[in-house]
């Protein structure tokens, strides 16, 4: 869930994913805590890989958003319009700079993967 609600926000406004990229690490951080106080014992790499797992499917949505921008075509073109409320320059540039901010999440996971 907690992934899901960040992911989300990344795909909306610039500011939003510059929030979710501030604040990441302390989101989770605040989440294990809860999980350690309401008595959980687990280990918390694992935890983070099943929180990255969700959170990256996020991150590699950027590229699928920039070619259905470019597409003169695309059905979904207005959807994505609508929901980054820019124009088709601005939501390329604008999902290659999230695509950056957050391509460490994939890197994390694989490494967590071993």
């Amino acid at each position: 869930m907690l992934a899901s609600l960040a992911g989300a926000a990344m795909t909306w406004d610039q500011s939003e994913a510059d929030t979710i990229a501030e604040y990441e690490q302390e989101v989770f951080a605040s989440y294990i805590g809860g999980l350690r106080d309401a008595g959980w014992t687990g280990e918390e790499p694992d935890v983070r890989l099943a929180y990255l797992s969700q959170l990256v499917t996020y991150v590699i949505f950027f590229p699928q958003i920039t070619a259905i921008t470019l597409l003169a075509e695309q059905p979904r073109k207005t959807f994505f319009r609508s929901r980054l409320g820019v124009d088709d320059e601005t939501a390329v540039e604008q999902c290659s700079q999230r695509l950056t901010t957050f391509i460490h999440l994939i890197d994390e996971g694989m490494e967590l993967v071993g």
